[in-house]
């Protein structure tokens, strides 16, 4: 479990309006955010692939 401070709150926020043409989540937004700060490339997922992510399984 990873804490959202204040200041990444902020940027997923901001992101989060970045891709307002997108259907992904505010919440999805934090863990790539989390994901990014980390240096975490590949996420176990069947989404997040908006984000730049390579996701596993791979389709």
């Amino acid at each position: 479990m990873l804490n959202v401070e204040p200041s990444l709150a902020e940027r997923a926020v901001e992101q989060f309006h970045q891709y307002d043409d997108q259907a992904i989540s505010l919440t999805d937004h934090v863990i790539g955010l989390q994901a990014r700060d980390y240096r975490i490339e590949h996420i176990l997922t069947y989404g997040f692939q908006t984000l730049g992510f390579t996701a596993l399984p791979r389709e």
